[in-house]
């Protein structure tokens, strides 16, 4: 039976979802965080790229991402005890990446904005001691036309990830308002976990 098992496993990890077509640009960081179990899928071989991703499901992966395990209880009403993300809300909050949408509210489900994704991956670079100087080679960096849109909160963080290659925007935009993707979400992770 030995035969079977070796080719049962590398599915499990590698590119088990089948529905990554139309974010190819997204395929590899998907597939690679899913085999470090950083993210999962829907379901085994669905990951659902383009659905929003919720704040929540967002404090998991840069959880997860960056390894932080320190707990501390956040106060939050909405984050109830005993649910799967409350680890993770209680993690992101002890390392100082989330602030809530009001001193009361986490924002449990409520899909997370692209510029507060930026603002939770910036916090965690800077909890985690990451070295913020890196210079990419050769990077073009984006002309992105509406940066000015961007809340004063999330202007370093969205201006940290243009420069390291974390955000390219989408027809020459950065929509700070607009809900990320999972897809989005994870590519983003995803380059900057890479280049630390």
């Amino acid at each position: 039976g030995t035969a079977a098992n070796t080719t049962v496993e590398p599915q499990k990890t590698a590119g088990k979802f089948t529905d990554l077509e139309s974010v190819s640009w997204a395929e590899e960081a998907i597939n690679t965080l899913a085999k470090y179990d950083v993210i999962n899928g829907k379901s085994e071989n669905i990951f659902a790229p383009n659905d929003y991703i919720k704040r929540e499901e967002f404090a998991k992966i840069t959880v997860n991402g960056f390894g932080f395990t320190d707990q501390k209880k956040t106060g939050f009403e909405d984050v109830l005890e005993g649910s799967w993300y409350e680890e993770y809300i209680n993690a992101a909050f002890a390392a100082g990446l989330i602030s809530g949408i009001d001193s009361t509210h986490f924002g449990v489900g409520k899909f997370i904005t692209r510029e507060d994704m930026a603002t939770m991956i910036y916090r965690a670079v800077k909890s985690s001691k990451f070295d913020t100087e890196i210079i990419l080679d050769g990077y073009e960096r984006p002309e992105l036309s509406d940066l000015d849109e961007v809340s004063d909160y999330a202007k370093d963080a969205v201006e940290f990830l243009i420069e390291k290659g974390a955000i390219n925007g989408s027809n020459g935009k950065f929509n700070p308002k607009g809900y990320a993707t999972r897809a989005e979400a994870v590519k983003v992770i995803y380059q900057i976990i890479k280049i630390r």
